[in-house]
């Protein structure tokens, strides 16, 4: 319906004027407020990012893992069924296990 259009128009303006009035009240103190954020400086901004080597640790202990297993199949002679079911068993193992707790599993063997 476009009947309307006019009136809205013109509560539209009346409400912009409303919020331009209380962006102006607010400017001073929006203005303080940011002035001090960026004043204050965190001292992590300048240091350099920390280096997480929990993730390429915990690779490093699948890779083991995997390469361990796979010795010990050939030495074995392992069926192929078999090697497969173990695999598996060893991906389950390192995926369902948070990163977090990896460490802590190394530490109990």
């Amino acid at each position: 319906d476009t009947s309307i259009a006019r009136e809205v128009q013109r509560e539209m303006r009346a409400v912009e004027e409303l919020q331009r009035a209380e962006e102006k009240q607010d400017a001073p103190l929006a203005k303080k407020v940011v002035g001090k954020l960026l004043q204050e400086v965190d001292p992590r901004s300048d240091a350099p990012a920390p280096k997480d080597t929990t993730g390429e640790e915990y690779g490093g202990k699948l890779m083991q893992t995997l390469n361990q297993h796979r010795s010990a199949t050939d030495k074995d002679g392992t069926d192929e069924e078999t090697y497969c079911k173990q695999r598996q068993a060893i991906y389950n193992h390192f995926f369902r296990m948070p990163v977090a707790a990896a460490g802590a599993a190394d530490d109990d063997s």
